[in-house]
């Protein structure tokens, strides 16, 4: 019946079909009357008259509140607006304020494990303390000499830092620590470089060992380079002034403390241990040679000075250090380094220097005076005294001698060469002491042939006795006097041999010298020549 009514009405109830209003409105159609239906339309424009009338007075009635209510209205719909565009904004930003919140609940999350943090580390402070101060109190130690506590912190400290490497602060710790530790490893080489006793070198090689930073043979090696730096120290500190004072006190210096470093040597490093543990490894050999060769290095350097010192001359005190240098090889024989037989040739070659240098400037003297006086000087009393062959056996040099100045100048100098090599005379040295004579008669010689070649066509009869005096004076006098010094000196070498052959084949030649119109002269001489050399091995005395 609704349908029909709407569909007679021809309305349109496509907006209103679900309105419950409407559909209780058409159901009441429905049910009218069909006058009633006429009288609808009439009544509903009544009352939509009246329903206007009531809004008019209404409104008018409530004018102000509608007023009022537009403006609210209008204020509503701009703060809306407003409350829009702020609203959008807010979205616009709703992503990075996301981001920022996240970043604070990251930053306050880290700031409450700090916070934690801090509480543990408040809680801890006493132990923490004592960390932080591990440096300083290392230092306090190295410094002090408190070696064996800096060790034990400094293996605390290892460990730890073994343990916990990736912590900051303990690297930091670890580093400042192992700067304290290098600081003791050059005070403890620092100690062994002075004079410090056994005692004191066990604990500080003690010491190194701990601190590993050194293998056992690099081990050694320091401690030999830190006993050599004083003993080189001790050395280059004596004064050079005095040639003889300076050697003495090498040698009694080197004795000593020489002989102290090898024994700290032997007592810190056990050769037999060493050996022992180190014969499975490669290069134990070397290791074992490290100590040998240091020594052998040490005694060729004492050698070197010894051999200097001997060069620039000790004079006649030489059998003082001979006696020294001999207890200083003996006393090294009681650890087997008796290097006794390595000083010999040193001292050999210095005595036989001074030999050489003595009957040198013995020969210079000789000829600068042969040059200044030459043999006019000879008294004539003394020409006319006969000449016997000399026989003394107290080793006094001839009177006759000393009447001729060239001859007693040489003589003087010949028996302090003697002299001082009769202090000390190595029995190997006696065929070097028979050449170096045998040269200085040849000069002898050489400068008297010299002289006549050159003053013979000039010579009184007075002046050739002089000379004839002088040649007289050498073979008789004067050649067996230095023949005697030798036997003297060389008692178990037949000097008698080598005097007779050197004297005759030097002295043959001088009746050369003499003129033919000196025939007696000459025949005189080369008589007397032949007697003593067919005379000189036996010391047979004899008449001019």
């Amino acid at each position: 019946m609704e349908n029909i009514l709407l569909d007679v009405l021809e309305i349109d109830v496509g907006e209103w079909k679900d309105d419950q209003e409407f559909q209780k409105y058409a159901a009441e159609l429905s049910a009218y009357s069909l006058e009633k239906l006429r009288r609808e339309p009439e009544q509903l424009r009544q009352e939509k008259q009246c329903v206007l009338k009531s809004t008019q007075e209404l409104a008018f009635s409530n004018y102000k509140s509608f007023i009022q209510t537009a403006e609210c209205t209008n204020s509503i719909f701009k703060e809306f607006s407003t409350v829009e565009i702020c609203v959008e904004r807010l979205l616009s930003k709703m992503p990075s304020f996301g981001d920022a919140c996240k970043c604070f609940s990251e930053e306050a999350q880290d700031i409450r494990t700090k916070q934690k943090l801090n509480s543990l580390a408040l809680s801890k402070h006493t132990q923490l303390l004592e960390i932080l101060e591990i440096p300083q109190l290392m230092e306090t130690c190295v410094r002090n000499g408190y070696y064996e506590e800096a060790l034990e912190l400094y293996a605390h400290v290892h460990k730890v830092g073994k343990k916990y490497g990736d912590i900051h602060i303990l690297k930091a710790i670890c580093k400042e620590v192992e700067e304290s530790v290098e600081v003791m490893l050059s005070l403890l080489l620092q100690q062994l470089r002075g004079n410090v006793q056994l005692p004191v070198c066990l604990k500080v090689v003690g010491y190194l060992r701990r601190m590993e930073f050194f293998s056992e043979v690099e081990l050694r090696l320091k401690f030999l380079q830190a006993r050599d730096f004083w003993l080189q120290s001790v050395v280059a500190g004596i004064p050079n002034d005095d040639v003889y004072n300076h050697i003495s006190k090498v040698i009694e210096s080197c004795r000593v403390h020489l002989f102290d470093i090898i024994t700290q040597y032997r007592a810190v490093f056990p050769d037999d241990d060493f050996i022992s543990s180190a014969s499975n490894t490669v290069g134990s050999s070397v290791d074992v040679l490290v100590f040998h060769g240091w020594v052998n290095e040490k005694v060729w350097g004492f050698l070197q000075i010894l051999e200097e010192d001997l060069r620039r001359g000790v004079g006649s005190r030489i059998d003082s250090l001979l006696g020294q240098c001999m207890f200083f090889g003996l006393s090294f024989s009681r650890i087997g380094v008796d290097f006794r037989a390595l000083m010999t040739p040193i001292f050999y070659s210095a005595i036989a220097s001074l030999f050489q240098q003595t009957l040198r400037r013995a020969k210079h003297d000789f000829h600068d005076s042969i040059k200044s006086c030459g043999f006019l000087s000879v008294s004539k009393s003394s020409l006319t005294q006969p000449l016997h062959l000399y026989t003394n056996t107290t080793l006094t040099p001839p009177q006759t001698i000393l009447d001729i100045p060239p001859l007693a100048i040489m003589t003087n100098t010949f028996v302090i060469a003697l002299n001082q090599l009769r202090q000390c005379a190595p029995l190997a040295l006696g065929p070097d002491v028979f050449l170096e004579v045998k040269r200085l008669f040849e000069s002898i010689v050489h400068d008297v042939k010299e002289y006549f070649r050159l003053e013979h066509n000039s010579f009184t009869s007075d002046e050739s006795d002089a000379f004839l005096h002088f040649t007289s004076v050498v073979l008789s006098d004067f050649l067996p006097f230095i023949v005697q010094c030798l036997e003297a000196i060389f008692p178990d070498v037949s000097v008698e041999h080598l005097a007779f052959a050197s004297s005759h084949a030097v002295f043959h030649q001088l009746p050369q010298v003499f003129p033919q119109n000196r025939a007696k002269v000459q025949l005189e001489m080369h008589q007397d020549l032949l007697l003593i050399a067919e005379t000189l091995k036996d010391i047979v005395p004899c008449s001019r």
